[in-house]
């Protein structure tokens, strides 16, 4: 996942929100749990689950982005986009060496923002497409935030859900690419970021609890009207249906907000890049355990779960241990 990549600088610890890392931590488990379900489980999960799953996905990370960037006017986009340049440089890297294989193209790839390819890991290249969709939002909001009006931020908020459901009942739909991506995924992801940034503060609770309950209601309505709805038809490029299904984790997000000291999920979740690229080793490996003759698919499920929640955390830890010494290298 997460990808977003959401990633805080580094502040003191007075001045990070440990709610958000918090959620930042849990949404990393949640990627783990969206990966075992969509990848290796594919062949054996039903439906349903994958529904369940992208319930608390990737647009929280966009979201969260926004709402460090309305804690910290001085976020630098470019700093992050250096550490993400690096730290899937580094795990392309390492696993190359593993594998005895070094592949100057494929690194190139990497440092350009283009893909994080490693033949027996699949599930990298399959989480990389978060980096340059969150590259493109980031520096498009920041730009908005910092050197446009105040009206030209509260326009495009208005304005990029209307643009949704204007082509989801006009049937028509929005073939502009924004450096090789399409349009309905960047304005999407931007609007994650902008909404982030400009509601963040709005501490009522029973604001999001309404946002919370529209939400809910729109998605039955979805699940009426469209008896095999299946959210992840939607998601590449963003509809209208996973557009409404991604409000479900933030107004839940933001209704359980509160003051939080650092516990096991925050400090995952200050880390979240490292355990975004890790959990994509993990969802490779367990491809060989979904093989397993195992018949009641829950128990197969619960199984690769477990392994890999527990590589995703042990590599991810191990990561954040030796990559600061790598980026040294590179960065003042």
């Amino acid at each position: 996942m997460l990808s977003c990549y959401i990633y805080i600088m580094e502040n003191s610890s007075n001045k990070r929100d440990f709610y958000l890392d918090t959620v930042k931590g849990l949404l990393v488990i949640g990627i783990v749990f969206i990966h075992t379900v969509f990848c290796s489980g594919i062949s054996y999960i039903p439906q349903y689950m994958r529904n369940i799953a992208l319930c608390f996905d990737v647009p929280l990370f966009f979201f969260v982005t926004g709402c460090v960037m309305s804690i910290h006017p001085n976020f630098n986009p470019f700093k992050q986009m250096y550490k993400l340049a690096l730290i899937f440089l580094f795990g392309v890297l390492i696993s190359q060496i593993c594998f005895l294989h070094v592949n100057f193209s494929q690194l190139m790839q990497t440092i350009c923002f283009n893909n994080a390819d490693i033949p027996k890991l699949k599930v990298v290249a399959g989480s990389y497409w978060f980096v340059p969709v969150y590259i493109i939002s980031l520096l498009y909001a920041k730009i908005i935030i910092d050197y446009l009006k105040k009206w030209v931020l509260n326009l495009a908020i208005i304005a990029i859900p209307i643009f949704y459901i204007f082509l989801w009942f006009a049937d028509k739909s929005a073939q502009i690419a924004v450096f090789g991506t399409n349009i309905q995924i960047i304005l999407f992801y931007l609007w994650l970021i902008l909404i982030g940034y400009e509601n963040f503060k709005i501490k009522n609770k029973k604001i999001w609890l309404y946002v919370l309950f529209l939400v809910l209601l729109s998605i039955l309505l979805f699940l009426y009207y469209i008896p095999d709805l299946y959210f992840q038809e939607y998601k590449f490029p963003v509809k209208l249906p996973y557009f409404i299904l991604s409000l479900f984790s933030i107004s839940t997000a933001m209704f359980f907000y509160r003051t939080m000291k650092e516990n096991i999920f925050a400090k995952i979740g200050k880390n979240a890049l490292y355990y975004y690229f890790s959990q994509g080793i993990g969802a490779s490996v367990i491809f060989y355990f979904a093989k397993l003759p195992i018949q009641i698919w829950q128990i197969k499920f619960l199984l690769c779960l477990g392994i890999n929640l527990l590589i995703t955390i042990l590599l991810g830890y191990v990561i954040s241990l030796i990559y600061p010494k790598f980026e040294k290298v590179f960065l003042k």
